[in-house]
Parts: C-alpha cells; sequence; structure tokens
C-alpha cells in the first residue's frame, strides 16, 4: 500500500505512521519527493517508529555508522534507527529506547560512540 502525505512536523508524521502501524501495516520505504509512504501488510505486532534528525547526533558526536532507513529532507536527514542494535553505555540507553524504535528487519543499526546527554525529544 501506498499513500501520499505531507508534513509540517516530526511529530505529526510520527504519529501517522504509527496510526497506520497500528492496522497491521508496516513502514519499508519513504519516497521524499514524492511523499509516499510505502507500507506492506504485517502479521506480527510492531514497535513504534520515532523520527529523529541526523544533524542533532551529529551536534551530539554521535557518530553513525549505518541506519536502518534514510531519506533526504532538505539538507537534513530524517532517520528512523533500531534500538535492538543501538551500542550506548548503560546510563543512556534507556534514554535512547525512547526515541529510537522499529523494527529489526534488515538487521541493520546505528553505533554510537558517546552519551547523549539530552533527551532527543528536548530538541523539538
Amino acid at each position: 500500500m501506498i499513500r501520499h502525505k505531507l508534513f509540517t512536523s516530526l511529530q505529526e508524521e510520527e504519529h501517522w505512521i504509527n496510526s497506520i502501524q497500528s492496522e497491521g501495516y508496516q513502514l519499508v520505504k519513504v519516497t521524499p519527493w514524492t511523499a509516499a509512504y510505502h507500507f506492506e501488510k504485517c502479521s506480527r505486532p510492531l514497535i513504534p517508529y520515532a523520527l529523529i534528525f541526523m544533524n542533532i547526533l551529529q551536534k551530539e558526536n554521535i557518530q553513525i555508522t549505518s541506519l536502518y532507513l534514510k531519506t533526504v529532507v532538505g539538507n537534513l536527514y530524517k532517520v528512523v534507527v533500531d534500538v535492538a542494535s543501538i551500542i550506548f553505555n548503560k546510563q543512556s540507553k534507556l534514554q535512547a529506547q525512547k526515541f529510537f524504535l522499529i523494527p529489526n528487519r534488515k538487521k541493520h543499526s546505528i553505533h554510537a560512540t558517546k552519551i547523549m546527554p539530552t533527551p532527543i525529544s528536548d530538541y523539538f
């Protein structure tokens, strides 16, 4: 299923993606220049998605080595990442779990080299 939709905020987009997922679909691809969101029917329960901007991670000196889904939005990247494969220290892992949640479909991940001092939500 393909849906076309434009958003004015990440929170609005995140809520919409999760509402589609709650109907039993999984986001598999985003085509930003046509505002197309590609979903597939899924029988297993899905973990909610969270969207962030890559430059926020870079400001915190967190090195990104690989991503599950990355799409260009202007000069920033919108990122969906997998919490099961994020490498943080113990103190920041709980904080990170609030913001980086998707199914680990292709075993892609991000790896962080520094503690995230501020929750991502504080940037929005």
